[in-house]
């Protein structure tokens, strides 16, 4: 068995560190998804403080990633595609820094560099505004593949199987380049608490959106864990998440995938999870994965 080198949990994540995580995780075509569940992600383009890193999906099918930088909103002949993406960024920034009830459509359309009339070629209201940023701005193609993607691991006989740890890690190192958008649904995610908050049903689903989504995937698990087990250390994983990125955007914590890491020796000690840390760890010695699924049974 793998890791009998590895003595404490510090060797084993210090290994996954060692490997280019952001940069695989730019390229969106080595990522492993099934077809099916890849159809199901929206496409949208994702705009940084770094530019764009977004995936687009032709007519077959394939996909590419785009990282080229978000456009001026004063260069000439912009498409409609690329002026929305504008409109988002402007909408982002603002609800950033004021929330969603501070943001006014004259100034977005200021910051956008087109006039409040232009807005409504994408908005018939305000509340459209932030379902744009949410579904287009946050969740996205890109994030989804990104960070599901990049969890996968192929086994010697062939089956793809996902490593939740690996998955966390990943969205951490994710949103570590995405700042603006990390404070943005913080934000929105305090404000929603009311009721009558436009995103108030988004933010009291979104849990158990993201649960179903997660139950699609294979997930390797250690011997002992059910459905309601993982479930229960997936809700404390994003719970934990959600905490220490709130603490980074305020700089409590300056390194956020450090911070991420050692909390990980405890949601995930080595001694149980071993070689389901992450696909790195894997040897072909270690054979076939799914008895490690939820799925075994029916193996």
């Amino acid at each position: 068995m793998i890791m009998t080198h590895l003595h404490t949990d510090a060797d084993v994540w210090d290994k996954i560190l060692d490997q280019p995580l952001w940069e695989e995780m730019k390229s969106p075509q080595t990522a492993q998804l099934p077809a099916n569940l890849r159809k199901q992600i929206p496409v949208s383009h994702p705009v940084t403080s770094h530019g764009r890193v977004a995936v687009r999906r032709s007519a077959s099918g394939e996909m590419t990633v785009d990282h080229s930088p978000v456009p001026n909103a004063d260069a000439k002949r912009l498409s409609k595609e690329e002026r929305k993406q504008i409109v988002i960024q402007a909408a982002s920034e603002i609800i950033s820094a004021k929330g969603f009830t501070g943001m006014s459509l004259q100034e977005v359309a200021d910051k956008a560099g087109l006039t409040e009339s232009a807005l409504y070629h994408y908005i018939h209201t305000k509340s459209d505004l932030l379902t744009m940023v949410l579904d287009e701005g946050y969740e996205t193609l890109t994030s989804g593949l990104l960070t599901f993607g990049h969890s996968a691991g192929t086994d010697s006989d062939g089956h793809t199987v996902y490593y939740f740890p690996r998955y966390c890690l990943n969205q951490v190192i994710y949103n570590v380049h995405r700042p603006e958008l990390v404070r943005l649904f913080s934000t929105l995610n305090g404000e929603a608490l009311r009721e009558d908050h436009p995103a108030h049903n988004y933010f009291v689903t979104r849990y158990d959106r993201n649960w179903q989504w997660m139950t699609k995937l294979p997930w390797v698990l250690p011997d002992g864990f059910d459905e309601e087990q993982f479930h229960h250390l997936w809700r404390l994983a994003m719970s934990a998440m959600d905490g220490l990125q709130i603490r980074w955007i305020t700089g409590d914590v300056s390194d956020l995938t450090r911070e991420w890491v050692d909390s990980s020796h405890y949601l995930f000690p080595a001694a149980e999870w071993k070689h389901l840390l992450d696909p790195s760890l894997y040897e072909p010695s270690d054979g076939c994965l799914l008895k490690y699924t939820l799925a075994k049974a029916d193996a």
